[in-house]
């Protein structure tokens, strides 16, 4: 789920301040639970903590029968988009905030 999120972190030499918008606040979350040494702070912005699974079964579906060249215009593809569903479907981030011991921002 973090793949390109951690090679993007990994470009820089110095501890990082993380910021997160909506998903971006969830994989900001997960990397800061995963790479805790990198991390000078974490802001998140609109985030849920947790999700609404019955939503996501149905995007999941859409992604399913939409055609691939729908998802060429992003830089995820088609199985990367429902992996990302997948993965947010079991995701309860209650318990993961108290593993984390960094100054959050929560707007």
């Amino acid at each position: 789920m973090l793949g390109k999120c951690v090679v993007y972190c990994a470009a820089f030499k110095e501890i990082i301040n993380v910021y997160g918008l909506l998903l971006g606040g969830i994989l900001g979350i997960q990397y800061t639970i995963e790479y805790p040494i990198n991390i000078n702070s974490l802001v998140l912005i609109a985030i849920q903590c947790t999700m609404p699974k019955k939503l996501l079964k149905f995007q999941n579906i859409n992604f399913h029968i939409m055609p691939n060249y729908i998802f060429k215009k992003n830089e995820l593809n088609k199985k990367e988009f429902i992996g990302i569903c997948n993965f947010l479907m079991n995701i309860n981030l209650y318990d993961d905030l108290k593993n984390i011991h960094y100054l959050i921002l929560v707007i």
